[in-house]
């Protein structure tokens, strides 16, 4: 018995030592996961941010500018207006021709380019594929010889398109502000 304690004095020691070196490695370890969990929440973060502030600035922004732009010109146009107070014929037409179409185009085609940042099952979603549609066949028609809008052919323009755009700006904003 004598024998154990001696060896057990001796070795204590030693098993303190290790098991001190072991536990130190494995506290170690766990603070570079820590700091690499930090770092990876922060790089998170930065492309978080980045995601918002380009969804903002290529997407929203510029659609929101072709959006107003359309609001400001097509109810002048006597071919696609109820309105009293249009332009006259040949002005409007080259008006719609020259500057409103075109800037639909780049709408859509802004549209397009950016759809990655919407979710397939929204409403916004669902209102720019419209919106698509719209321009697409509206384009058509007019480089067609069809004397008509795209509403007679089952393609107006989305009347909500306007509402939703600027709500999930405004959400966006206030996500990008949030992180």
């Amino acid at each position: 018995m004598e024998l154990f304690k001696d060896i057990a004095i001796v070795l204590t020691p030693f098993l303190v030592a290790s098991l001190g070196f072991i536990l130190n490695r494995r506290l170690a370890s766990l603070k570079t996961n820590t700091d690499f969990e930090v770092g990876l929440k922060a790089e998170h973060y930065k492309a978080e941010v980045e995601y918002y502030k380009n969804k903002l600035i290529y997407f929203f922004n510029p659609l929101i500018a072709c959006i107003e732009f359309d609001n400001a010109i097509w109810k002048s146009l006597s071919m696609l207006s109820d309105s009293e107070d249009v332009f006259s014929e040949n002005l409007s037409t080259e008006v719609e021709k020259s500057h409103l179409l075109s800037n639909l185009i780049t709408a859509r085609d802004l549209v397009r380019g950016n759809l990655h940042y919407v979710h397939m099952d929204s409403d916004l979603y669902r209102v720019l594929i419209e919106f698509i549609r719209h321009v697409s066949v509206y384009e058509s028609i007019r480089t067609s010889d069809e004397e008509c809008n795209p509403i007679d052919v089952g393609a107006p323009f989305p009347s909500k398109l306007e509402e939703i755009v600027k709500k999930e700006y405004k959400e966006t904003i206030n996500r990008y502000e949030i992180t």
